[in-house]
Protein backbone atom coordinates (compact mmCIF):
# COMPACT_ATOMS: atom_id res chain seq x y z
CA UNK A 1 0.00 0.00 0.00
CA UNK A 2 1.02 3.56 -0.88
CA UNK A 3 2.38 5.08 2.44
CA UNK A 4 1.97 8.36 3.39
CA UNK A 5 5.31 9.00 3.14
CA UNK A 6 5.93 8.45 -0.41
CA UNK A 7 2.48 10.53 -1.08
CA UNK A 8 4.62 13.23 0.54
CA UNK A 9 7.72 13.39 -1.02
CA UNK A 10 5.89 13.13 -4.39
CA UNK A 11 4.23 16.28 -4.03
CA UNK A 12 5.95 19.31 -5.08
CA UNK A 13 5.73 21.30 -1.59
CA UNK A 14 3.97 20.48 1.26
CA UNK A 15 1.38 23.14 0.93
CA UNK A 16 0.43 21.35 -2.13
CA UNK A 17 0.21 17.91 -0.09
CA UNK A 18 -2.22 19.60 2.35
CA UNK A 19 -4.44 21.43 -0.66
CA UNK A 20 -4.64 17.44 -2.41
CA UNK A 21 -5.30 16.20 0.97
CA UNK A 22 -8.26 18.97 1.72
CA UNK A 23 -9.80 18.06 -1.87
CA UNK A 24 -9.35 14.50 -1.19
CA UNK A 25 -11.46 15.00 2.57
CA UNK A 26 -13.91 17.52 0.75
CA UNK A 27 -14.83 14.87 -1.94
CA UNK A 28 -13.59 16.55 -5.12
CA UNK A 29 -12.96 12.63 -6.65
CA UNK A 30 -15.98 12.65 -8.99
CA UNK A 31 -14.75 9.49 -10.51
CA UNK A 32 -12.29 6.93 -10.21
CA UNK A 33 -11.65 3.92 -12.08
CA UNK A 34 -8.36 1.09 -11.57
CA UNK A 35 -6.90 -1.69 -14.15
CA UNK A 36 -7.27 -5.54 -13.06
CA UNK A 37 -4.23 -5.37 -11.80
CA UNK A 38 -4.88 -2.86 -9.83
CA UNK A 39 -1.51 -0.86 -10.96
CA UNK A 40 -3.17 1.77 -12.91
CA UNK A 41 -5.96 4.25 -11.80
CA UNK A 42 -7.74 6.97 -14.05
CA UNK A 43 -10.14 9.84 -12.42
CA UNK A 44 -11.62 12.67 -12.45
CA UNK A 45 -10.80 15.64 -9.93
CA UNK A 46 -12.70 18.77 -9.61
CA UNK A 47 -10.07 21.89 -9.02
CA UNK A 48 -10.84 25.86 -8.28
CA UNK A 49 -13.70 26.96 -9.99
CA UNK A 50 -15.44 23.59 -10.48
CA UNK A 51 -13.09 23.20 -13.12
CA UNK A 52 -12.78 19.14 -13.74
CA UNK A 53 -9.28 17.66 -14.86
CA UNK A 54 -8.30 14.07 -15.67
CA UNK A 55 -5.74 12.74 -13.55
CA UNK A 56 -4.04 9.44 -13.80
CA UNK A 57 -1.42 7.22 -12.03
CA UNK A 58 0.38 4.21 -12.86
CA UNK A 59 2.06 2.30 -9.81
CA UNK A 60 5.32 -0.33 -9.77
CA UNK A 61 4.02 -4.11 -9.68
CA UNK A 62 4.10 -4.02 -5.66
CA UNK A 63 1.86 -1.58 -5.44
CA UNK A 64 3.64 1.12 -3.02
CA UNK A 65 5.62 3.52 -4.95
CA UNK A 66 4.56 5.45 -7.76
CA UNK A 67 5.68 4.86 -11.43
CA UNK A 68 4.18 7.87 -12.88
CA UNK A 69 1.57 10.01 -12.81
CA UNK A 70 -0.15 12.68 -14.76
CA UNK A 71 -2.79 15.29 -14.23
CA UNK A 72 -4.06 17.68 -17.17
CA UNK A 73 -3.95 20.68 -14.91
CA UNK A 74 -1.60 23.72 -15.71
CA UNK A 75 0.24 23.40 -12.28
CA UNK A 76 1.25 19.76 -13.20
CA UNK A 77 3.94 21.04 -16.26
CA UNK A 78 4.67 23.99 -14.58
CA UNK A 79 6.05 23.05 -11.48
CA UNK A 80 8.36 19.76 -10.75
CA UNK A 81 6.01 17.24 -8.13
CA UNK A 82 2.75 16.11 -8.04
CA UNK A 83 0.01 18.62 -8.42
CA UNK A 84 -2.55 18.91 -5.97
CA UNK A 85 -5.31 16.87 -7.94
CA UNK A 86 -2.87 14.35 -8.20
CA UNK A 87 -2.13 14.09 -4.91
CA UNK A 88 -6.21 13.54 -3.79
CA UNK A 89 -5.87 10.36 -6.18
CA UNK A 90 -3.17 9.27 -4.51
CA UNK A 91 -4.92 9.50 -0.74
CA UNK A 92 -7.99 7.87 -2.86
CA UNK A 93 -5.60 4.83 -4.50
CA UNK A 94 -4.33 4.72 -0.98
CA UNK A 95 -7.82 3.90 0.30
CA UNK A 96 -8.41 1.53 -2.19
CA UNK A 97 -6.17 -0.37 -1.37
CA UNK A 98 -6.50 -0.86 2.03
CA UNK A 99 -10.41 -1.52 1.35
CA UNK A 100 -9.13 -3.87 -1.08
CA UNK A 101 -6.63 -5.45 1.46
CA UNK A 102 -9.69 -5.84 3.82
CA UNK A 103 -11.40 -7.42 0.90
CA UNK A 104 -8.98 -10.22 0.69
CA UNK A 105 -8.67 -10.68 4.18
CA UNK A 106 -12.28 -11.44 4.51
CA UNK A 107 -12.43 -13.83 2.20
CA UNK A 108 -9.65 -15.57 3.90
CA UNK A 109 -11.56 -15.89 7.13
CA UNK A 110 -14.37 -16.62 5.02
CA UNK A 111 -12.58 -19.71 3.19
CA UNK A 112 -11.01 -20.54 7.12
CA UNK A 113 -14.42 -20.99 8.02
CA UNK A 114 -16.09 -22.30 5.72
CA UNK A 115 -13.02 -25.29 6.05
CA UNK A 116 -13.72 -25.23 9.88
CA UNK A 117 -17.73 -25.74 9.48
CA UNK A 118 -16.84 -28.83 7.58
CA UNK A 119 -14.87 -30.61 10.04
CA UNK A 120 -17.25 -29.51 12.76
CA UNK A 121 -20.03 -30.74 10.81
CA UNK A 122 -18.00 -34.14 9.75
CA UNK A 123 -17.49 -33.95 13.69
CA UNK A 124 -20.69 -33.48 14.66
CA UNK A 125 -21.80 -36.58 12.43
CA UNK A 126 -19.34 -38.84 14.46
CA UNK A 127 -20.28 -38.09 18.11
CA UNK A 128 -23.37 -37.09 17.58
CA UNK A 129 -22.53 -33.24 18.21
CA UNK A 130 -26.52 -31.26 18.31
CA UNK A 131 -27.47 -29.09 15.19
CA UNK A 132 -28.96 -26.09 16.01
CA UNK A 133 -31.35 -25.67 13.43
CA UNK A 134 -32.98 -21.92 13.13
CA UNK A 135 -35.27 -19.43 10.95
CA UNK A 136 -35.15 -16.05 10.51
CA UNK A 137 -37.81 -14.15 9.98
CA UNK A 138 -37.77 -10.43 8.53
CA UNK A 139 -39.48 -7.41 9.25
CA UNK A 140 -39.91 -4.14 6.02
CA UNK A 141 -39.94 -1.00 8.04
CA UNK A 142 -39.21 2.74 6.87
CA UNK A 143 -39.65 5.52 8.18
CA UNK A 144 -40.92 8.78 6.87
CA UNK A 145 -39.34 12.33 8.37
CA UNK A 146 -40.05 14.81 6.29
CA UNK A 147 -38.04 14.67 2.84
CA UNK A 148 -36.19 11.67 4.39
CA UNK A 149 -36.69 8.24 3.78
CA UNK A 150 -35.25 5.51 5.93
CA UNK A 151 -35.44 1.63 5.47
CA UNK A 152 -34.86 -0.94 7.36
CA UNK A 153 -34.79 -4.66 8.74
CA UNK A 154 -36.22 -6.10 12.14
CA UNK A 155 -35.23 -9.58 12.57
CA UNK A 156 -36.62 -12.38 15.07
CA UNK A 157 -34.56 -15.40 15.24
CA UNK A 158 -35.61 -18.78 16.69
CA UNK A 159 -36.73 -22.45 16.13
CA UNK A 160 -39.66 -23.98 17.79
CA UNK A 161 -40.38 -20.26 19.44
CA UNK A 162 -39.18 -16.80 17.59
CA UNK A 163 -37.46 -14.39 19.84
CA UNK A 164 -37.24 -10.38 18.92
CA UNK A 165 -33.78 -9.69 17.79
CA UNK A 166 -33.29 -6.57 19.66
CA UNK A 167 -29.69 -5.94 18.46
CA UNK A 168 -28.73 -7.19 15.38
CA UNK A 169 -25.49 -6.05 15.94
CA UNK A 170 -24.53 -7.65 18.75
CA UNK A 171 -25.86 -10.59 16.66
CA UNK A 172 -23.83 -10.17 13.88
CA UNK A 173 -20.36 -9.70 16.57
CA UNK A 174 -21.32 -12.99 18.25
CA UNK A 175 -21.07 -14.66 15.20
CA UNK A 176 -17.69 -13.12 13.81
CA UNK A 177 -16.33 -13.77 17.80
CA UNK A 178 -17.85 -17.50 17.77
CA UNK A 179 -19.34 -16.87 21.43
CA UNK A 180 -23.07 -16.65 23.25
CA UNK A 181 -25.57 -14.68 22.86
CA UNK A 182 -29.37 -15.44 25.02
CA UNK A 183 -32.97 -14.46 23.61
CA UNK A 184 -34.79 -15.70 26.38
CA UNK A 185 -34.62 -18.88 28.23
CA UNK A 186 -36.06 -20.60 25.39
CA UNK A 187 -33.07 -19.55 22.94
CA UNK A 188 -29.58 -19.07 23.70
CA UNK A 189 -27.25 -19.37 20.46
CA UNK A 190 -23.71 -21.13 21.16
CA UNK A 191 -21.60 -19.66 17.93
CA UNK A 192 -18.28 -21.21 19.49
CA UNK A 193 -19.64 -24.60 20.37
CA UNK A 194 -23.15 -25.42 18.73
CA UNK A 195 -23.46 -25.86 15.07
CA UNK A 196 -26.23 -23.51 13.73
CA UNK A 197 -27.90 -24.19 10.47
CA UNK A 198 -30.50 -22.27 8.57
CA UNK A 199 -32.32 -24.92 6.76
CA UNK A 200 -35.08 -22.72 4.72
CA UNK A 201 -33.61 -20.56 1.62
CA UNK A 202 -35.49 -17.47 3.38
CA UNK A 203 -33.31 -17.05 6.26
CA UNK A 204 -29.96 -18.90 4.14
CA UNK A 205 -30.59 -15.91 2.45
CA UNK A 206 -30.84 -13.40 5.06
CA UNK A 207 -28.34 -14.81 6.99
CA UNK A 208 -25.75 -13.85 4.38
CA UNK A 209 -27.23 -10.37 4.26
CA UNK A 210 -26.70 -9.74 7.05
CA UNK A 211 -23.18 -11.38 7.43
CA UNK A 212 -22.24 -9.18 4.20
CA UNK A 213 -23.58 -5.88 5.62
CA UNK A 214 -21.64 -6.24 9.01
CA UNK A 215 -18.27 -7.50 7.07
CA UNK A 216 -18.83 -4.50 5.08
CA UNK A 217 -19.85 -1.89 8.09
CA UNK A 218 -16.48 -3.37 9.49
CA UNK A 219 -14.56 -2.88 6.47
CA UNK A 220 -15.91 1.26 6.75
CA UNK A 221 -14.79 1.42 10.93
CA UNK A 222 -11.25 -0.68 10.54
CA UNK A 223 -9.99 1.86 7.54
CA UNK A 224 -11.60 5.07 9.18
CA UNK A 225 -8.82 5.57 11.18
CA UNK A 226 -6.68 6.92 8.25
CA UNK A 227 -9.39 9.60 7.96
CA UNK A 228 -10.96 12.32 9.88
CA UNK A 229 -14.71 10.73 11.05
CA UNK A 230 -16.44 14.03 10.05
CA UNK A 231 -15.30 13.97 6.56
CA UNK A 232 -17.56 12.57 3.25
CA UNK A 233 -16.35 12.49 0.00
CA UNK A 234 -17.24 12.35 -3.57
CA UNK A 235 -15.92 8.10 -4.97
CA UNK A 236 -15.59 7.22 -1.33
CA UNK A 237 -18.12 7.50 2.10
CA UNK A 238 -16.12 7.21 5.28
CA UNK A 239 -18.68 8.03 8.38
CA UNK A 240 -18.39 7.70 11.55
CA UNK A 241 -22.07 6.90 11.78
CA UNK A 242 -23.12 3.08 11.83
CA UNK A 243 -26.06 1.07 9.89
CA UNK A 244 -26.97 -0.51 13.09
CA UNK A 245 -29.96 1.59 15.38
CA UNK A 246 -31.24 -0.63 18.19
CA UNK A 247 -33.35 -3.13 16.39
CA UNK A 248 -33.36 -1.99 13.41
CA UNK A 249 -30.31 -2.56 10.44
CA UNK A 250 -30.55 0.37 7.66
CA UNK A 251 -30.79 -1.03 4.10
CA UNK A 252 -28.95 1.39 1.12
CA UNK A 253 -30.86 1.55 -1.77
CA UNK A 254 -28.40 -1.79 -3.16
CA UNK A 255 -29.64 -3.51 0.06
CA UNK A 256 -33.06 -3.17 -0.43
CA UNK A 257 -32.90 -4.03 -3.84
CA UNK A 258 -31.00 -7.72 -2.49
CA UNK A 259 -33.39 -7.83 0.43
CA UNK A 260 -36.50 -7.63 -1.53
CA UNK A 261 -34.52 -10.45 -4.44
CA UNK A 262 -34.39 -12.56 -1.33
CA UNK A 263 -37.72 -12.11 -0.13
CA UNK A 264 -39.35 -13.04 -3.10
CA UNK A 265 -42.77 -14.68 -3.30
CA UNK A 266 -42.73 -14.94 0.16
CA UNK A 267 -44.85 -12.35 2.33
CA UNK A 268 -43.68 -10.57 5.48
CA UNK A 269 -44.21 -7.62 7.75
CA UNK A 270 -44.10 -4.30 7.07
CA UNK A 271 -43.93 -1.49 9.26
CA UNK A 272 -44.41 1.93 8.52
CA UNK A 273 -44.08 4.26 11.37
CA UNK A 274 -45.08 1.90 14.09
CA UNK A 275 -48.33 0.71 11.78
CA UNK A 276 -47.80 -3.15 10.87
CA UNK A 277 -49.51 -5.16 8.02
CA UNK A 278 -48.50 -8.35 6.24
CA UNK A 279 -47.72 -7.54 2.11
CA UNK A 280 -45.81 -9.39 -0.29
CA UNK A 281 -43.33 -7.91 -3.44
CA UNK A 282 -44.39 -8.03 -6.78
CA UNK A 283 -42.28 -6.49 -9.70
CA UNK A 284 -44.58 -3.59 -11.87
CA UNK A 285 -46.76 -0.55 -12.09
CA UNK A 286 -48.97 0.03 -8.88
CA UNK A 287 -52.77 0.03 -9.95
CA UNK A 288 -53.59 3.87 -9.58
CA UNK A 289 -57.59 3.87 -8.87
CA UNK A 290 -58.50 7.84 -9.50
CA UNK A 291 -61.89 9.02 -9.24
CA UNK A 292 -63.66 11.84 -11.02
CA UNK A 293 -66.41 14.46 -9.56
CA UNK A 294 -68.34 16.87 -11.15
CA UNK A 295 -67.56 20.12 -10.47
CA UNK A 296 -69.74 23.63 -11.53
CA UNK A 297 -66.88 24.66 -14.05
CA UNK A 298 -65.86 21.40 -15.03
CA UNK A 299 -64.33 18.14 -12.85
CA UNK A 300 -62.43 17.10 -10.12
CA UNK A 301 -59.96 13.82 -9.89
CA UNK A 302 -58.99 11.85 -7.00
CA UNK A 303 -56.59 9.51 -6.57
CA UNK A 304 -58.91 6.85 -4.41
CA UNK A 305 -55.43 4.65 -3.62
CA UNK A 306 -52.32 5.90 -1.94
CA UNK A 307 -49.03 5.50 -3.49
CA UNK A 308 -46.00 6.10 -1.02
CA UNK A 309 -42.26 5.59 -2.20
CA UNK A 310 -39.58 4.15 -0.67
CA UNK A 311 -36.74 5.22 -2.69
CA UNK A 312 -36.73 8.82 -3.77
CA UNK A 313 -36.77 8.05 -7.64
CA UNK A 314 -40.51 6.32 -6.90
CA UNK A 315 -38.68 2.94 -8.40
CA UNK A 316 -39.97 1.12 -5.05
CA UNK A 317 -42.93 1.71 -3.89
CA UNK A 318 -46.25 0.56 -1.41
CA UNK A 319 -49.55 0.62 -2.24
CA UNK A 320 -52.80 -1.16 -1.14
CA UNK A 321 -50.66 -3.94 0.45
CA UNK A 322 -47.95 -4.46 -1.74
CA UNK A 323 -44.70 -3.12 -2.52
CA UNK A 324 -44.15 -2.64 -6.38
CA UNK A 325 -40.64 -2.96 -7.69
CA UNK A 326 -41.21 -0.32 -10.90
CA UNK A 327 -39.43 -1.22 -13.89
CA UNK A 328 -37.24 1.43 -15.89
CA UNK A 329 -38.91 2.97 -18.73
Amino acid sequence: MIADETIKQEASSDAVYNRGLRYFRNGYILSLKKSEDGLYYAGTVRGSGNVQYDVSVELTNDGSNIERCDCSCPAFWDYPGACKHVVALLKAIQFDQARTARTRMEIQRYKRGKQLLELFTQQAEKNAMPVEKLHLVPSLVTIYDGATITNGLQMRIGADRMYVVKSIKSLMQAASEGSQIVFGKGLQIDFGNRIQVFDDELSKGLWKLLLDAYDDEESVNTHSDLFPASYGYGYYKVHSSTIYSRRIMKLSRPRLERFLDIVGDNGIKYVVNDTVEDIYVKKGLPPIEVKVGAEKNGGILTMENAVSPLTDDYGIVYCDGVIYRVPEK
